[in-house]
């Protein structure tokens, strides 16, 4: 129900402005309204004379709307009369003044509820500058307790040449009782037949109200003392609250068609981009035709038969709307969709079998989702103690302890060495136990290097909101180990027994592979050759290789020509032990050799310009010089 004093306020916002005719009729926001000689102002005037009446608590952008009844004192009578008013009129009250210059005037106000003439207000007219200055607030209550006609009469009297004409500002009724919602539709379904409208305005202040029902045939029947309507079968009936010769009704409109169901099997699935997304199946009872959509399609997009096309990385919020038909309600469902990339992985620990000892002082293996796990002063636990499922559900989850005061050993969880690099490392945590006592200090290493700070925001006792950590841009490629160590500290005496006890679950990341650049040269630069090679695999030129590769270069001069250089990006390089080498950075790397003039010659017979090709034998790279083998030192073979 509405508080005591609910009121219903007319502001005239649907009516437009107008010149004041001898009868008219407004739509009002509350109710309906018949005029004389009365004229509707917009609440946009500029004239400042008017601001401090239509300005709402000296806010300029909150004007109400206003309205002025004119009359001459003769024929022309201003006034406002309201349609019937369901509910009674328990008090009104607005703010009025005098609208011109009213000099000489004595202005005059005839308030009637019903046929009686409830109040008049009479006040002198204004010196003829004034204008609005001074409008009063006008409020009454009312001893009327039925439903009746509210009119505000322009009663004044005219001592001048100018018409009396009056300002009313927003009308506030305050009614006995009423239904503020006249037209309701109620769904009976199995577990509730029962229906009460609570958009009821009860301004009584003695006595009792009274609910009553209309006749009907669908057995529908009615609380007398409080309104609720108990409902079997569908129809239309008419609901009456009755106090004190004043009534309020409302029109209930009784439905009994199936409750839709709608459901997927899984609120949430993870796909990789390289798969196809997997089915989630959607039921309904409803003979309705489902509407699938995606929220972003820049992730994945949905057919029509609920079928998943994945687009992208990223979440969407997959939707199964079943609308109403003529047999079945409305109902929906939806599911989160995460397309994550083709090298995502995580580690649940679900198919890890349980240590037989959850803290043991020496190191303890199993395997899990990914890979193999060990832990010392740790271990893998299966939940099934009731009190925690709340927490942790009925699942396995990697524990570990802080060490105990004089406990020389480190409390750590371990993988074994993985594939595939590391861009990103996510997990979940949380106390298993009352830890009030600790101070915190988790730390995570990638290959023995700390990532991320030591983490210390973990609560005191366990959470059903698990807390998330992320730990971004660890970009290590190729095979990498994940380390988790408790380092702990119990506040007081801990030389026994297991605290500062944390669990990690969902372990994921994303695979990282560093970025190649590309590697250029001329491998047959003016008299001589030059190979380039990745251990002992020749490149050719554009080639890519990660930044840190170290790189062989061998030159090999023409006959009678010998190397005068060989640069990396433009700066000369000198051979160690007569081999040059370089070491890539993440930078395209240009490698280049010059050859001048030698007196000595190495290889009878060698004209670059003769027939000239290079090749691989056993690892070995072979230059065949009019048919002649060489290797890259110019030694033929």
């Amino acid at each position: 129900m509405f508080a005591d004093d609910a009121v219903l306020i007319e502001k005239f916002s649907n009516i437009t402005q107008g010149s004041a005719v001898a009868s008219d009729t407004w739509v009002g926001d509350v109710c309906t309204w018949e005029t004389t000689y009365t004229r509707h102002k917009q609440p946009n005037w500029s004239d400042a004379n008017y601001a401090d009446f239509i300005n709402v608590n000296g806010d300029a952008d909150n004007k109400m709307p206003c309205c002025w009844m004119s009359t001459d004192g003769n024929s022309q009578i201003g006034s406002l009369a309201t349609s019937n008013l369901e509910g009674g009129i328990k008090s009104v009250s607005f703010l009025w003044a005098q609208f011109g210059s009213e000099g000489k005037n004595t202005l005059k106000l005839k308030i009637a509820a019903g046929e009686t003439e409830d109040f008049s207000e009479e006040r002198a007219g204004g010196d003829g500058a004034n204008r609005t200055t001074g409008g009063s607030l006008y409020s009454h209550t009312f001893a009327n307790k039925t439903n009746c006609q509210l009119t505000i009469t322009n009663a004044s009297t005219k001592g001048g040449n100018n018409a009396c004409r009056i300002l009313i500002g927003d009308i506030t009724i305050t009614p006995y009782l009423l239904y503020t919602t006249k037209e309701v539709d109620f769904q009976v379904t199995g577990a509730s037949n029962k229906f009460t409208n609570t958009d009821l305005i009860n301004n009584t202040d003695e006595g009792a109200v009274v609910y009553s029902i209309s006749e009907n045939t669908i057995g529908a029947t009615i609380d007398a003392e409080t309104g609720e309507v108990t409902a079997t079968d569908a129809g239309v009936v008419t609901v009456t609250a009755s106090w004190e010769g004043i009534t309020t009704s409302y029109e209930l409109t009784i439905l009994t068609k199936t409750v839709a169901t709608a459901s997927f099997d899984e609120d949430a699935i993870i796909a990789k981009i390289s798969e196809s997304a997997p089915v989630n199946e959607f039921t309904t009872n409803s003979s309705a035709t489902v509407e699938f959509s995606s929220s972003d399609k820049n992730v994945a997009t949905v057919d029509a038969t609920g079928a998943i096309t994945l687009v992208g990385i990223g979440t969407t919020i997959i939707t199964a709307n079943v609308p109403e038909n003529d047999d079945f309600l409305s109902a929906e469902a939806s599911y989160s969709l995460r397309v994550v990339p083709a090298s995502w992985k995580t580690e649940t620990f679900e198919s890890a079998e349980e240590t037989a000892s959850n803290y043991a002082s020496s190191p303890e293996s199993t395997i899990g989702d990914i890979c193999k796990w060990t832990a010392q002063l740790g271990g893998v636990k299966h939940m099934t103690d009731v009190n925690y499922i709340p927490m942790f559900g009925d699942t396995k989850y990697a524990l570990f302890r802080a060490p105990r005061q004089g406990e020389e050993k480190v409390s750590y969880i371990e993988s074994d060495s993985i594939e595939g690099g590391i861009e990103y490392i996510k997990f979940r945590a949380n106390p298993t136990a009352g830890e009030g006592s600790t101070t915190w200090d988790i730390r995570v290493f990638i290959n023995g290097e700390q990532v991320g700070e030591n983490l210390s925001g973990f609560p005191a006792a366990p959470q059903a909101d698990w807390t998330t950590v992320t730990i971004s841009n660890i970009k290590v490629d190729g095979k990498f180990v994940i380390r988790f160590e408790n380092h702990s500290i119990i506040n007081g005496t801990y030389t026994s027994g297991n605290k500062g006890r944390l669990a990690i679950d969902n372990i994921e990341w994303e695979g990282y592979e560093a970025p190649k650049y590309a590697v250029t040269f001329n491998a047959m630069p003016e008299n001589g050759l030059l190979a380039v090679l990745n251990g002992s695999t020749p490149l050719t030129s554009g080639a890519e290789v990660k930044a840190g590769t170290t790189l062989t270069i061998v030159p090999t001069p023409g006959d009678g020509y010998k190397v005068k250089s060989v640069t990396v990006n433009g700066d000369p390089i000198t051979p160690v032990e007569s081999v040059y080498s370089c070491v890539t950075t993440a930078a395209p790397t240009a490698i280049a050799a010059e050859f001048e003039k030698d007196s000595s010659t190495g290889i009878d017979n060698m004209d670059v310009n003769a027939d000239v090709r290079k090749t691989v034998e056993n690892g070995i790279v072979v230059i065949y010089r009019n048919g002649i083998r060489y290797n890259l030192q110019g030694q033929a073979l």
